[in-house]
């Protein structure tokens, strides 16, 4: 689940929106910064923080559990205040290795965290969003991030409680229901698969690796097979 989850973030919709220079999330473990410029708006925030800059954006003493995700959004604000005419960038091609949950209780932390961290940022930068001075990511990168992280959170919670009221009261159509619910997973399944084949079909197994052999030839018909099937199990 995870790897499906991670190809299909970081090779699809943090390619697209890095295109569009509206990319607020990178995880920190596949991060680079340019040092100068992380130093001047004051590093990561933590409430050990001392930056002037910092204090201004998110308040004295603010920290967050999240401090991947905020210093990228920090960066961007004073990118576009400044007038820097810099661009922060999500390459899908560098291989890196990053410790991921073992256990579903660490998934709960890990997700409970994001969420909280998100909302933490979300309130500290709410100057941003739908302002045109900072662009793309103004109007586009935050909008997009608190209608489907931060609303559609709430709102899939709402289809969990309404469908079984709604069944008691007579009032749920079950031929929507699964026409819905069928539509719903083959499109998930859809992009997740086509995910898959856009991080797997061109990129070399190593930097030494003739022509022609991609980790998707490389790759055994019965991984494939696993990593569709979880693919259409996700959804």
């Amino acid at each position: 689940f995870q790897i499906i989850e991670y190809v299909r973030s970081f090779t699809m919709a943090r390619t697209a929106l890095s295109r569009w220079n509206a990319l607020l999330i990178i995880s920190g473990v596949f991060c680079i910064f340019e040092k100068e410029l992380l130093i001047r708006v004051g590093g990561y925030l933590t409430e050990h923080v001392r930056s002037r800059l910092t204090h201004e954006y998110a308040g004295k003493g603010s920290s967050t559990v999240c401090e991947d995700m905020e210093i990228v959004v920090r960066l961007h604000r004073y990118i576009k205040e400044k007038g820097l005419g810099r661009v922060i960038v999500s390459l899908p091609y560098p291989i890196c290795w990053t410790e991921v949950p073992e256990r579903a209780s660490d998934l709960k932390k890990q997700r409970g965290r994001w969420f909280g961290g998100f909302v933490e940022i979300m309130v500290y930068h709410r100057a941003m969003l739908f302002n045109p001075r900072y662009g793309t990511v103004g109007m586009f990168g935050w909008p997009w991030l608190v209608v489907y992280d931060f609303l559609g959170t709430f709102i899939e919670a709402f289809g969990y409680v309404s469908l079984p009221l709604l069944a008691v009261f007579g009032k749920l159509s079950l031929r929507y229901l699964w026409v819905f619910l069928g539509v719903s997973f083959a499109y998930g399944a859809l992009i997740s698969v086509l995910s898959l084949l856009v991080a797997f079909w061109s990129e070399p197994t190593s930097h030494h690796d003739t022509r022609g052999h991609t980790l998707l030839k490389e790759m055994t018909a019965r991984d494939k097979l696993i990593l569709v099937l979880y693919c259409i199990l996700e959804n």
